[in-house]
């Protein structure tokens, strides 16, 4: 075979392996990250856009009130509730996730200044309730970026490191706040203090 016949003969593999990924969709498949057991690559690549939109809401709300995230964020009624003026609509917060979850914000985060989260790329600041089939939960971190993150361990994975300032403000703020620990709107205005 010549140069050019072999040329035609690899390109018409390529597009039959393309043709056949796209047909059979490779389930699974470490090549395709957003294919992801059953519920298949739309729903999460749905989430995993909700994902984004969530945090990026909550990251213009923190830019709104001094860099400083939402507090109160151990109740997730009350962070859709703040953040809702951010967002298209509240649906975002429940995940295409075939097992019935929705995003919860990390309440790890609660008064938390922006600047003083020593490592916004591991900081998680919302994640799916529950996992996929295949064990990924969908995780969007401080900096932004969201991905599907398997074996995450909820007990020691919402930990945020903080530097000593950081953790000063959040006992200042916790202290002086007047929002209600579990449900209600803030007495003062998102509950920051000298708001």
């Amino acid at each position: 075979m010549d140069r050019q016949t072999v040329g035609l003969l690899a390109l018409t593999v390529a597009i039959l392996a393309i043709g056949a990924y796209v047909a059979f969709g490779l389930e699974g498949s470490a090549t395709n990250p957003l294919r992801t057991g059953t519920g298949g690559s739309s729903a999460f690549a749905s989430s995993l856009s909700s994902s984004k939109q969530i945090a990026l809401a909550m990251l213009i709300y923190s830019t709104d009130y001094d860099d400083v995230m939402p507090p109160n964020m151990d109740n997730p009624t009350y962070v859709e509730m703040v953040t809702d003026p951010y967002m298209k609509n509240r649906s975002l917060w429940m995940s295409s996730n075939p097992a019935s979850a929705r995003f919860l914000p990390n309440a790890e985060l609660s008064f938390v200044p922006s600047a003083e989260i020593v490592d916004p790329v591991l900081a998680p600041l919302i994640y799916e309730s529950k996992e996929w089939t295949d064990g990924k939960r969908i995780i969007a971190y401080t900096d932004g970026h969201a991905k599907g993150v398997k074996g995450f361990d909820l007990a020691t994975g919402l930990k945020v490191d903080l530097t000593q300032k950081g953790k000063d403000f959040v006992a200042k703020a916790k202290a002086a706040s007047t929002v209600p620990p579990t449900s209600g709107p803030a007495a003062k205005p998102l509950g920051m203090p000298g708001r």
